[in-house]
């Protein structure tokens, strides 16, 4: 109750910290939400059974890290006159050369899940699960200007959470510089907000 009152959300995603590839992602409504904790948490629920595959993933990770997040719809993507809720997948390179952090992208497409929005009687994960497969459609392009849009955003905040990693490196030379770099760059968002 405490994770819905907190988030005012009706469905959620979890997501374990250190999987890929989807491994572990559970959608859940309001109403499925307790049940897919007590079987993440609870030892003596054998996940392994066909009934639970979608918690495989936790059989052998009980007790990693996760993430709760509000389930969020994304910007609606037609494909072959079908809606589906897509997660956009943005490819850059970052690098730093004397406290000048230089962005480069190389280009983007829309991941699709399975299954459009409106089909009926389909789980979340199918809705809203989006990966690449051997279906005929698995990714869409991106408009230019939704693009434009998106580099905007990131060429903001992505110097700032560079540095931030990189402020965590050993190597104590560059560590002042980047501590300054960073509340230099956190001033700079505050006043932009």
């Amino acid at each position: 109750q405490e994770i819905i009152d907190t988030l005012h959300a009706k469905r959620f995603v979890i997501k374990p910290i250190n999987a890929y590839k989807g491994q572990g992602l559970l959608f859940v409504d309001q109403k499925e939400l307790d049940n897919a904790l007590r079987s993440i948490f609870d030892d003596n629920i054998d996940l392994s059974a066909p009934s639970n595959n979608i918690y495989r993933y936790w059989n052998s990770y009980k007790h990693a890290y996760f993430l709760i997040e509000s389930l969020e719809q994304s910007q609606l993507i037609s494909v072959s006159r079908q809606l589906y809720d897509a997660t956009m997948r943005v490819a850059f390179g970052i690098a730093h050369h004397k406290g000048k952090i230089k962005i480069d992208f190389f280009g983007v497409y829309w991941k699709l899940p399975d299954t459009p929005m409106y089909e009926k009687d389909v789980s979340l994960a199918q809705k809203y699960k989006s990966h690449i497969s051997n279906r005929s459609s698995t990714s869409a392009a991106v408009n230019p200007r939704t693009y434009d849009e998106v580099k905007a955003i990131l060429l903001k905040c992505l110097p700032l959470a560079y540095l931030k990693m990189l402020a965590l490196s050993h190597d104590q030379e560059f560590l002042p510089t980047m501590r300054q770099l960073i509340k230099y760059g956190e001033q700079d968002m505050m006043r932009a907000n």
